[in-house]
């Protein structure tokens, strides 16, 4: 699977979904996505700029688009994702830390 954006959003609403329908036996029947668009400041290579301030700045009347994009399920990668996750666990492999603790 491919490392970008989309792939990414697939796999988190499929988690959700996978939850929905493990937690509340609720099947899923489908999975869409919703992009709203704002109207950035663009650079000089039609990117959205980053100011001084680290920001990026949307235009004074910003005209806010919407676009839907149909996801596919991805249960079975889902449900691979979570098995490899608990035989870790179960293995006794040590849980990364979200810090960087020095010895």
């Amino acid at each position: 699977m491919e490392n970008c954006n989309g792939n990414i959003y697939n796999l988190q609403l499929s988690q959700y979904a996978f939850y929905v329908e493990y937690i509340l036996n609720i099947p899923c029947a489908g999975l869409w996505l919703c992009h709203i668009d704002r109207d950035f400041i663009l650079n000089q290579y039609g990117m959205p700029r980053r100011f001084p301030d680290g920001l990026y700045h949307v235009k004074q009347n910003p005209e806010p688009k919407t676009t839907f994009y149909k996801m596919k399920y991805l249960r079975d990668e889902i449900c691979a994702i979570l098995k490899d996750r608990y035989l870790e666990v179960q293995a006794g492999a040590p849980v990364k830390s979200l810090f960087n603790e020095e010895d």
